[in-house]
């Protein structure tokens, strides 16, 4: 039977329930006791690596926890980031009742937010690309024209985080195609709609 893969916990030696300053401790002492320039197993030091990459960060800690995977692409990891997010925000909110189809609201509400904000974007891109060649300069140097370059450049870097927020709330409702609602989730919240109680019955 081949031996069992041990899990990030496993391998830095720490319970699923430490903390990030435990998860740093035990990291810096198994890579002392591990690390190849002092003799240790470099295939070893890599697992211990991966162990620490994973749960320091939040998000990816987070994911790991629930799926138990750590072998996802960035867009993959965003997906499911956002669908936990989706999941635990309408659970808290405390619905009375809620469907599935709440859960794709608030996908679909992220996915206008950031199509509204790409929207803006272009218009603001278009704006200074009208604009670039309306100064002249004698000299060599244009501060005019480098200003509307400096801003092309941010406007085109904060378009590629939008496009890729697009991308995640397309992919997340596509996800979401795999799930189905076997009944509806009541929250926890008292119900007294069936039970009378006298004042003055009770001293």
């Amino acid at each position: 039977m081949p031996k069992r893969k041990a899990n990030h916990y496993e391998a830095l030696g720490v319970d699923q329930k430490a903390t990030t300053e435990e998860i740093k401790k035990a990291y810096r002492k198994k890579a002392r006791n591990h690390h190849p320039d002092i003799g240790g197993n470099e295939d070893e030091m890599a697992k211990i690596n991966a162990a620490y990459t994973c749960l320091s960060n939040p998000q990816r800690r987070q994911l790991y926890d629930a799926t138990g995977q750590d072998n996802l692409t960035s867009l993959e990891q965003d997906i499911r980031s956002l669908l936990l997010e989706g999941f635990k925000a309408l659970i808290d909110d405390g619905f009375v009742d809620f469907h599935l189809h709440h859960v794709k609201d608030f996908v679909r509400g992220r996915l206008r937010e950031a199509e509204e904000t790409k929207r803006k974007f272009a218009a603001r891109r278009l704006k200074y690309a009208s604009r670039r060649d309306a100064i002249k300069s004698k000299t060599e140097t244009n501060l005019f024209q480098m200003l509307i370059d400096q801003e092309l450049q941010q406007i085109d870097g904060k378009m590629g985080w939008v496009n890729h927020g697009i991308e995640i709330c397309k992919g997340a409702l596509k996800e979401l195609e795999n799930y189905q609602q076997l009944s509806a989730m009541i929250n926890d919240k008292p119900y007294f709609g069936e039970i009378t109680i006298t004042i003055g019955t009770f001293r």
